[in-house]
Parts: structure tokens; sequence; C-alpha cells
């Protein structure tokens, strides 16, 4: 065992007492063996490469039972023996397959370091559980500590935060407003102050629930960080995601859907039931409202910008190399490992961008340029992300916005782009108007300031490319609407291999799923969230009655036209938003809202919030109404609450909380998985047998004879990917020959690995019930070549594996028995 195992082993020892009784981190390093069982068979026929193997097996064994978990530490050791088979054979050395490795646990070592408790512990549900129950208690223990020493509440804050830094999560800051109370000086104030909003912020600490959200979220990103590391991310393996992202983000969707499906949504002041399922439906939680929402805000920007005189760019922005893991083929077949990759997740490099565009989008501001549009944030193959982006600005501004947004994206690395920070300073000084640089009536200058921005531009189009709008080759919308498309639904739009995106488009939103990425944003603008509000408002009498009619007779719907100024002539400022909204026209909308560039403060219409206290005890915001200076219109009614369907109404509690009502399931996620597969399976399974097959056991479906056998149809849980989420019911029949007798360790009695004992005497007791008409299946495995057996007076010799057979034909020939060979199994 090495120095760095057994440091490693105290460490985890010192953190976490608790955990040794569950497990040790690290066992003797024989019992590791056994995961890992592949061999270089050629390269071992040499005395001195086979003495290597043994050298290097046991590092590399080391190195991957630290840094990940076991499916996919044993799938890297099977790549890892077929590049020291080749390398060996082929000069001698496996030098060039221990640096490979090397730098495949480095990366890993780096995605690790984040957990202060072995990853194998994290792998299973239960495991997470367990530590979320052992770092919830530390927690408390603190606390209890804290307080018998009379420590104040934002002092015994920061000792329980310690224990949360360790896992590298961080406590939501508290909003909750605390009030002065009128006898209390500035400094009594804020002591309280600040104990009062630590107590908030500790109870989350204090929560198991909490503790479990974070490790399931921290061990995702991690488990698929390590696939993207490994290569199981990109071009010609699995574009976006992994194979194992993907099934646990269809799991994760699939409890979801039987979660909502078991739920209903109840108003106990009118008495309203509606189905959650339902609900969600209607909501942009479903794609294709999210994509008709999306488009029609994007077609209003369009709108009003052509109206004001507004150009459109659209960008396309990417992070420098060392953040993508591979590099696509230029056949577009297939990958390769980049050799400049530092490690880094899509987590970690979409916190690079949003760090760059905050720092852009300030530069603009100083400069007094106003842009609005929306960004859109997509996986590259390996899983990078990367920004397209669609803006809408004066045209006198192009250049300016086409400059900072390229300066300040290609600032780090430049020089992989072969372009020099003396070339941007020119580049600004140009477009700048320097007439110390550029002589507005010097043609030749002017060329050859065009050519230094073109000739910049084409060399860091690998990082920033900028494309102006051609209103004759199609509009803004219609450039964006591929990528909006393509990370929804994938609504009548190709992928890159001219196949429907509905896959693809799959694997992006389970990739931001996992990741936690918002991939639209809008830039700029009146606020979406006013907008929904004012759709939930009841609308007109007369507009009411038109669209039932409509409906009615199966036409469209075609609303009464009307000028903004009319309509601002007559309705209050709330009323003229809502009609916009009502309408689904975003450019009146924004008419509405104070115009194109109006700022924050200056909007008429606002949402207005209700406090309400969350789980935690704590005053939080909930949107209640929309409304203007003078007026309040509510939006959301009270007394609605998530309950389950067959919740009896006695009893009842309408100030539940939804998350109280799905903790009601009798189920776990996981059975009601099974039972759902099951019945697509045409097998009806119920709460016990789902159980029984979630901790790995198999149930018989049905046995049947046939022709003198045995057919037994069973079904048990299988493991197709990496993880949990990826078990899977599969049923298969066994056939068993009645006529026969399969006995194991004949010769030496002893019981075999199901605690069955055949011995000599059980088989003639066997013979004599079969009147000498008896086969015996065998088979030697070759595992021992000797066994240890007693004679007739007791005593112990020794057979070879020739001789043990010899025996066994000999006393077949004598009863009359037939030996069959076996295909595969034990010694029959």
């Amino acid at each position: 065992m090495t120095m760095q195992m057994e440091h490693e082993i105290k460490r985890t020892q010192a953190v976490d007492s608790k955990y040794r009784e569950q497990r040790d981190y690290l066992n003797d390093l024989n019992d590791k063996f056994k995961y890992y069982r592949a061999e270089p068979q050629k390269a071992l026929l040499n005395e001195q490469a086979n003495q290597q193997w043994f050298i290097d097996k046991k590092w590399a064994v080391t190195e991957l039972v630290e840094t990940m978990p076991r499916e996919l530490a044993t799938s890297v050791f099977k790549q890892y023996v077929k590049k020291w088979e080749k390398y060996v054979l082929a000069n001698g050395s496996a030098r060039s397959a221990n640096i490979w490795l090397r730098k495949r646990v480095e990366k890993t070592r780096v995605a690790v370091s984040r957990f202060p408790v072995p990853i194998d512990n994290l792998y299973f549900e239960s495991g997470r559980k367990a530590q979320a129950n052992i770092w919830c208690d530390k927690c408390v223990q603190i606390v209890t500590e804290c307080a018998e020493k009379s420590m104040s509440i934002a002092e015994t804050k920061e000792f329980v935060v310690e224990i949360a830094k360790q896992w590298g999560f961080a406590v939501k800051k508290s909003t909750e407003q605390i009030e002065r109370q009128s006898h209390e000086c500035d400094d009594e104030f804020e002591l309280r102050k600040a104990d009062e909003l630590a107590w908030f912020e500790m109870l989350r600490l204090l929560d198991e629930q909490w503790w479990l959200r974070k490790i399931d979220v921290a061990f995702r990103q991690y488990y698929e960080h390590c696939q993207i590391i490994n290569g199981r991310v990109h071009q010609g393996s699995s574009r976006y995601l992994s194979c194992h992202g993907l099934t646990d983000f269809r799991a994760r969707k699939t409890a979801c859907e039987i979660a909502l499906s078991q739920m209903l949504v109840v108003n106990s002041e009118t008495g309203e039931e509606m189905e959650m399922s339902d609900v969600v439906k209607a909501s942009i939680a479903n794609p294709e409202l999210r994509r008709n929402e999306l488009m029609l805000r994007l077609r209003g920007f369009e709108n009003i910008a052509d109206e004001n005189g507004l150009i459109a760019g659209f960008y396309t922005l990417t992070a420098p190399s060392k953040f993508h893991a591979y590099n696509k083929r230029k056949n577009g077949k297939g990958a390769y490992l980049n050799k400049n990759y530092k490690g880094a997740s899509p987590r970690t490099t979409q916190t690079y961008l949003c760090g760059v565009w905050a720092k852009a989008r300030a530069k603009l501001k100083r400069l007094d340029i106003e842009i609005i549009g929306f960004r859109v944030c997509e996986p590259h193959h390996d899983g990078t992300p990367h920004w397209h982006a669609l803006f809408f600005f004066h045209p006198e501004d192009e250049q300016i916005i086409r400059f900072v947004l390229a300066d300040y994206f290609t600032q780090e690395d430049r020089s992989e782009l072969n372009v020099s920070d003396d070339e941007f300073q020119l580049w600004g000084k140009i477009i700048g108007g320097d007439d110390s640089q550029v002589d507005l009536f010097d043609i030749e200058k002017i060329r050859e300031s065009e050519n230094l921005i073109k000739n910049v531009a084409e060399r860091i189009k690998a990082r920033f490319l900028y494309e102006k709008i051609d209103k004759d080759k199609g509009s803004a919308t219609g450039y964006l609407a591929k990528y909006i498309a393509k990370n929804i639904d994938g609504f009548k739009v190709d992928d890159e291999e001219g196949k429907p995106a509905n896959k693809s488009a799959e694997l992006a939103c389970g990739w931001s799923s996992t990741w936690r990425i918002r991939q639209f944003q809008q830039i700029g603008g009146p606020p979406v969230s006013v907008w929904r509000e004012l759709r939930r408002l009841e609308q007109d009498k007369e507009v009411a009655e038109a669209k039932a009619k409509a409906k009615k007779e199966g036409v469209k719907y075609e609303p009464k036209i009307r000028s903004l100024i009319d309509i601002q002539s007559e309705h209050d400022p709330v009323e003229i938003a809502r009609i916009a909204a009502d309408l689904g026209n975003w450019s009146m909308y924004i008419e509405a809202m104070g115009g194109l560039f109006c700022k924050r403060a200056g909007f008429p219409v606002g949402v207005v919030y209700k406090q309400v206290e969350n789980a935690y005890g704590e005053s939080v915001k909930k949107l209640k109404a929309v409304g203007c200076s003078f007026i309040t219109m509510i939006s959301r009614s009270d007394g609605w609450s998530i309950v389950k369907k067959n919740a009896t109404k006695e009893g009842f509690d309408p100030k539940a909380s939804a998350s109280a009502a799905l903790g009601v399931l009798s189920l776990t996620v996981r059975e009601q998985q099974i039972i759902k597969q099951g019945r697509q399976l045409g097998v009806s399974i119920d709460g016990p047998t789902a159980r029984i097959l979630d901790a790995g056991g198999s149930i018989t479906l049905k046995t049947r004879v046939v022709k003198g056998e045995k057919r037994v149809e069973k079904m048990k849980m299988v493991k197709t990917y990496l993880d949990v989420g990826g078990d899977q019911l599969q049923i298969w029949e066994e056939s068993v020959d009645i006529d026969s007798l399969h006995l194991e360790y004949m010769i030496n009695g002893q019981p075999d690995k199901k605690g069955r004992v055949n011995d000599l005497q059980k088989l003639r007791e066997a013979l004599r019930e079969r009147k000498g008409n008896m086969q015996i299946l065998y088979l030697d495995t070759g595992w021992r070549t000797t066994v240890m057996v007693k004679n007739s007076v007791g005593a112990e010799s020794e057979l070879t594996t020739v001789q043990r057979l010899e025996a066994v034909q000999a006393w077949a020939d004598e009863n009359k028995v037939r030996l069959i060979k076996a295909k595969q199994g034990g010694v029959f």
C-alpha cells in the first residue's frame, strides 16, 4: 500500500469516524483485484513483461480505485490493458500506456477532490442517503456543542458552514426582512439581525433533505464529468450526454411523470380539482408551449426593431481550447482527444462564459450602447457549452459591439488563435475613429483597415463569429429558430447528420438538466414574468364570448384590430399591457411597457408579491398580482394545494406544502419505475414484489412442462448502463430436463455455492429411484487441477483432473449411468 493511500485512509478516518462503521475506504488491494481481471495475454508470455505487468497493474488499480466508481474504473482499466499490451509488444515499454492512464486519472482526481468521502460510497441512492444523514448529524452535533458553550447563533453558523464547505456547497443567503424594534439601539438591532439571518441559513444545514439534494446533484455531475474525461461523450460515441446520463435523465423524467400522475391540485375554498399532470401540460413546462412562446417573443423583438430602424447581428461565442475535452475530426466522423484540455466540466465552462459576458455587457453600458435580443446556450459534441446570440441594435453601434464582444471573448489564451493584443488595439482605434490611425479621405488606408479587421475576424472565428443578418436571405428570427427548436423538441429541424433532431433535442435537454445550465435567456426588453401573469387574468366578456363562438364553429378567432393609441386613450396601463399579452403581441407589449430600451425603473406595470413562509419558516415572496401605481389586479387565487389522489378530504390541511404531499407516497421512485416497466411488459407488479426486484432478487412468473422439460419463466432487474438509473426489467426462460439430475462436486462431497451437498450416497439413492435410467451432466472447468478426496478407509488422497474424470466414468459404467458433457457450468 502506497504512502498516499495510507495518508488518505488516515484523513478519511479523521474526518468521518462514522464512515468507518459503514465500510473501509480502501480494502486490501488483493480484494480489489477481483474486479480488474483483464490481462495482456500475448505480452505476458515474456517473463520480463510478466514481472512488469504485476507492478503496473498494482499501480493502475490503486489509482483507479481512488478516483473513479468501480464500473467506470473497470472500463478504463480494460482500455489501459489494451494500450499496455500494444506498446509492450511494439517497443518493449509500457511508458506511453502509463502516461495515458496518469493523465486520465489526474483529470478525474480534480473532479473527485470535491468529495470528502470515498466516491464509491455515493454510487447508490442508499449510500447518498446515508451520507446525507451522517453530515446532517455532524451539523446538529456542532450546534449542540456551540449551544453548550453559550455561543451566538451567528458564531455557530460559521462553524456549521465549514462542514458544507468540505463538499463545496454554498448556503443560500436569507432574504428575510428584519424589522427594528422601538427599544433597540443600533448595536442591539445588528446583533439580533445577524442571529436571525444566520438561523435561517443554518436551518438548511440541519435539514437532511437539503444535504441529500446537494449530494445527488454533485454526484450526478461528477459521474457525467468522468464520462466526458474518459471519452464517453463526443462525436462518434454519444453526443452532448453519455448513455449513462441519458438513462439517468429519462429515469428522473419518468419518476416525475409518475409522481405528477398521482397528484391533484385542489382548491379548498371553491372545491375545484384538477389533474396535476394537466396543469403542467398547460404551462411552459410543456416543450411545445415553451418553444411557441420563445418564437413569439423573438418575432416581437424583430418586428419592433424593424419599426425603429434597428439592425440584427448573429454571434457565436465559444470557450478557449482548454475547456474542450475532444475535438471533432475534419471529416465529421469521430473525434480525438484534445491535448490542451485541463479537465474543466461544462458547469465550469458556463461559469467562465457568464463571467466574460458580464464584463462585455458592462463595457457596452459604459459606452451607452443598448442591445436587445436572445442568447441560446447549447452543447458542443463533447458537452462543452457555447452560445448563439441574436442582438438588435442601432446601425452606428454595429462595429463597436462586434469589437467589444470579440475583444472580451478572446482575451483568454488569445495566442492560440494566432492573434496579438497589438492587432486588437489597432482594431479598436480603427472603429473608434482615431484620425491618427485612419484618414477618412485616404482610400488606401481605409482598405488596409478593412483588411486588418477581416483578417483578425477570420483567425478568431473558432472562438468568436459574427454574421450580419441579411433580410434578403432570411429573417433574424429564422436564424435563431433552428437553435431554439433543436434544444427543446427538435420540431421540424434536422440534426448535424441530417436526421430528425428529436433525439438530439432530448440529449440537449438532458445535458441542460444534468449540468443545471440555463438554455435560453432574454437580453433587454420588458420582463416575461409580467407577460405571463397578464395572460392569467380574465379576458373581456366580449372577447371571451367571441373566442368561445369561434371554437364552437371550428374556425380561428380573429381579434379586432385596434391601434395602440386608441387603446391607450381608453384604458389604464395594466389593461393596455393585458390586451397586448392576450393578443399574443410581444411588440405591442414592449410599447405598453414603456418602449424598446425602457429601464426597469420605468416600466409602468410590474408584478406584486405577497409574503409567505417557506419550509424553514422564512418569509419569501410569492407572485400574487400585477399592477401599476394606482391599480392592482389579482392573477393568482388562494386556497390551492397539491394532494395525493386517494387522500380523503377529512383532515385535509389546505396549508400543507407540495413537498409534504409528495412525501406521503408509499412507494419509492425506483419501485414506481419497476411497476411501470412491468406494466409495459404486460406483467402486474405489486409493491412487495417491486421491493424484491429492486433488491436484486428474481421472481418466477410461470412454470410449464413441455415434452419432458420443465420451463420456468423468470424476471429480474438487469443493469444496462453504469448506474442504477439504467436498470431494466428482463424476462427469460430457463429449461430443466426432468429426466436429468445435475450433481455438483460429486467426487469430494463438498457443498456447492448454493449450499447443496451431493455425495455418492445421494447419487445411489437417486439411482435406485430412477431404476438405472439416469444421466449426469459434467464439466471440467480447469480452475483446479487436483482435488482431495477420502478413500474407503478415510485417508485423504489427491486426484488430478484426469484421474477425477476417470473415476466418475468408471462409477457411471458400473451403475449404467449416462454422462453428458456440458458446455458451461461447474464440475457435475
